[in-house]
């Protein structure tokens, strides 16, 4: 076993290794805060994110739904349209048959007369 006197120059050698091993620690430390820190600024992105994402689906679900109705009603306006084409397209060819019905009327008339 080592005296005393033996061990004073290990005391210095010592010290740097105490104070070494005092700075790897502290510096661990701080990086494992750092880390704390990272993780807790990515976690509060993911929750805007996340609350944007959610935000923009809802605003979009709306507008599609918006665009259905517009599209429904519009189809219902075009359905109603072209009853009243057709209405007016048998009405047109009424008054084309009675038109013609007369004008060969009167023409019997005026070749009879």
């Amino acid at each position: 076993m080592p005296s005393i006197p033996d061990l004073w120059p290990v005391v210095p050698s010592v010290g740097v290794f105490g104070l070494l091993g005092w700075l790897i620690i502290h510096i661990m430390r701080q990086s494992r805060d750092d880390r704390k820190d990272y993780a807790t600024a990515i976690a509060a992105v993911r929750e805007q994110n996340a609350k944007e994402l959610k935000d923009l689906t809802e605003r979009h679900d709306q507008q599609i739904q918006d665009l259905r109705n517009e599209v429904a009603s519009l189809r219902t306006e075009v359905g109603e349209l072209r009853l009243k084409l057709e209405a007016e397209r048998q009405a047109r060819w009424q008054a084309e048959d009675a038109a013609a019905r007369y004008r060969r009327q009167i023409g019997d008339r005026a070749d009879g007369t």
